[in-house]
């Protein structure tokens, strides 16, 4: 066999194609087929370049998912729709052509919402299914709607589809309770996503604001309605004129016009900065002079923006979608932000301004209840979003489903089961679980 050069996790030799392990063997060192976008910006971006990055457990190949013919806010058009079918049904055929070629011992899958779940996704899991290869789905959004279909055909085929692979992991909470009622078959798993332990460490809290200074808020997303942009512009007309707003991300070409358009219309224009997309030292460094992030989103799965600002020591206002409500800790002793009710009905503004520029000023007018949100959120973090915290227990999953073991369906109750064996032998036990 051709030498294998494996670096932090990462599989970067071409090499000959070895049988997988036998269902049931243990794998010590799987290795597994990740499908992820990995060279475009965007939350499972993030989240796959820091797992490609620490895995410690795992020798990942990757096969980039990224879609470079259309961004978030353009107008879908059929131009869209015929490219997005054509590279979907390409893609399956690659990646069966290659786990098979290749001898993986799983295939991870990360799914978001839109025709690429529904038209590459669950068609690759199932023709994935019938090479015998285990596959793990990991969900990436937080709307049940988006990602299942409210149509009957669509949300059976989806969750028939489901039902069939090894694993599904999810990144919200009421997602994980609505696939565990329907799923017969495969176990789900909740896991949050994660911020490397020394990026945490070395994040620095806003420097403290002068009373003669007015707030710096920042939105820290792909710039579109459903993102807020427009909700947050509104919001920040109806607040003191030193109050000024950051506007942190890639936007279309449409929307960019409209954003232009919007400040101008009222009058914002000395208090908007629209930074476009930004390298990560940049984003570090807007936190470090941000007083509040706003993500007043329609739709959300688990923002990684969140959890760096919470970080950075920043307190949240954001819309109660997805897992936000749980990542600031809503409803527990030590909250980190504030939360507004989202609006869907309303693409171009999905929260109310009034209600956005009230939490806003109650953190202004309150320094105090502001640096304990933002020290709440640090400790958050610290405990519950970080590398050390959140990895080893996404590792034993991916080691348990290459060697064939059930994973247990209650979270609870420990990660794996290994198979009956029918031989007289002892099966090998497999550690698993934290």
């Amino acid at each position: 066999m051709a030498p294998v050069a494996v670096a932090r996790g990462r599989l970067r030799a071409h090499h000959l194609p070895v049988a997988p392990a036998g269902r049931g063997a243990t794998v010590s060192r799987p290795r597994v087929l990740l499908l992820a976008p990995t060279s475009t910006t965007g939350g499972i971006a993030s989240w796959a370049a820091i797992l490609l990055d620490r895995a410690r457990r795992t020798d990942f190949l990757v096969e980039n998912t990224s879609r470079h013919f259309a961004v978030l806010g353009e107008r879908e058009t059929v131009r869209h729709r015929w490219l997005a079918g054509r590279a979907a049904v390409a893609r399956v055929w690659r990646v069966l052509r290659r786990a098979r070629a290749e001898a993986v011992d799983a295939v991870y899958v990360t799914s978001s919402p839109g025709l690429g779940f529904l038209l590459r996704d669950l068609p690759l899991a199932l023709g994935l299914r019938l090479l015998r290869r285990p596959v793990v789905v990991h969900l990436h959004g937080g709307d049940q709607a988006r990602l299942f279909g409210t149509g009957v055909l669509r949300r059976r085929f989806t969750l028939w589809a489901l039902d069939r692979v090894s694993l599904v992991v999810v990144i919200t909470r009421p997602i994980e309770h609505f696939l565990a009622r329907r799923l017969a078959n495969t176990p789900v798993r909740y896991l949050p996503n994660m911020l490397p332990d020394e990026y945490w460490a070395q994040a620095c809290p806003p420097e403290p604001r002068r009373r003669d200074q007015g707030l710096t808020l920042a939105l820290v997303a792909w710039q579109a309605a459903a993102k807020g942009t427009f909700a947050a512009l509104h919001a920040l007309a109806l607040l003191p004129p030193d109050v000024r707003l950051l506007l942190v991300g890639q936007a279309s070409a449409e929307n960019a016009a409209a954003i232009e358009a919007t400040v101008e219309e009222l009058g914002l224009t000395a208090r908007v900065v629209v930074t476009g997309p930004l390298d990560r030292a940049g984003v570090d460094a807007t936190l470090a002079r941000t007083d509040v992030l706003l993500l007043p989103s329609a739709t959300e799965g688990f923002p990684m923006a969140v959890i760096e600002a919470m970080a950075h020591a920043v307190p949240v206002v954001a819309t109660r979608v997805g897992a936000i409500a749980e990542m600031v800790g809503e409803t527990g002793p030590e909250p980190c932000g504030l939360l507004v009710t989202a609006r869907p009905e309303d693409p171009r503004c999905p929260a109310d301004p009034a209600e956005l520029a009230d939490a806003v000023r109650r953190l202004s007018s309150a320094p105090g209840l502001a640096a304990a949100l933002g020290a709440a959120g640090r400790r958050r973090v610290g405990a519950h979003y970080l590398v050390s915290v959140v990895l080893p227990e996404l590792e034993d999953l991916i080691a348990a489903v290459a060697s064939g073991h059930s994973v247990s369906r209650s979270a609870g109750a420990g990660t794996a089961v290994p198979p009956a064996r029918s031989d007289a032998g002892t099966p090998r036990r497999t550690a698993v679980g934290r």
